[in-house]
This record gives structure tokens, sequence and C-alpha cells, in this order.
């Protein structure tokens, strides 16, 4: 196991939004939180790079190809 990996060579991840699928819009802090929520706990794992909430909110309610969206965040 040892030390982390230094920044270049650790793996990254971002967590998309997730959708509402509630149909409820007033709802959609629930997603929201839950997306938030998962974001912060990947942090607390220092050897991997979690992309953080500005950059992945970005997506919110855009269908996105998820190969290009690691393209753009770097992932």
């Amino acid at each position: 196991f040892g030390q982390p990996a230094g920044l270049s060579e650790r793996p990254s991840i971002a967590v998309l939004p997730f959708a509402n699928v509630s149909g409820d819009r007033e709802q959609a802090y629930l997603a929201d939180g839950i997306t938030e929520d998962t974001i912060t706990a990947l942090t607390k794992f220092r050897w991997f790079r979690v992309i953080g909430r500005n950059s992945s909110f970005v997506y919110k309610d855009k269908t996105v190809d998820s190969k290009q969206v690691a393209r753009e965040l770097g992932v």
C-alpha cells in the first residue's frame, strides 16, 4: 500500500450531478445533496483526485457523453 502516488500518477474521478427523476422540481435539492455528499465522501480517499462540485455541476440537467466529460475534466 505505502504512500499515495504523486499528483500526476493518481487516478481521478468526477461525480456528475444526480438527476431528479421525481417529477417534482422542488425535490431537486435532494439530487444535488446526494451528489455533493458523494463528492465530499470521495475526497477523504487521498489516493485519487476528485473533481470539485463547481466543475461537475456544469453538466447538471444536460445529456452528456461520459468520454467527452472525462476529456473536458481531465479524468
